[in-house]
């Protein structure tokens, strides 16, 4: 038992020296999160495309296609993320697009 705390320690040791360990906090303020029922609905008339489910502005804006079912609004949590993904890179462009992912 006590050899597996030793080992566990070093392990943990290891993975501390090894990350790199970073704390960054991005502000988002007036944020407005448009659930609407099709891209019809979007805002701004350059994003009226009836492929894309979600969208976002330089102005803390995001739209977003959603089902409404039994007084609920279900919206796509991926999708939700990837809008919010540019709303941290048009507020601070250390932060990378999610179309400038390399997967």
């Amino acid at each position: 038992m006590r050899y597996k705390r030793l080992i566990l320690f070093f392990w943990f040791l290891l993975l501390a020296c090894s990350t790199d360990s970073f704390k960054k906090t991005v502000v988002l303020k007036n944020v407005k999160v448009n659930l609407v029922s099709d891209a019809f609905q979007f805002g701004d008339l350059m994003s009226r495309n009836n492929r894309y489910q979600g969208y976002a502005t330089e102005d803390n804006e995001i739209w977003i296609i959603c089902e409404r079912k039994n007084d609920k609004y279900k919206c796509s949590s991926t999708i939700l993320g990837h809008e919010l993904l540019h709303l941290l890179h048009f507020n601070d462009l250390e932060v990378e697009a999610p179309y400038e992912r390399k997967w």
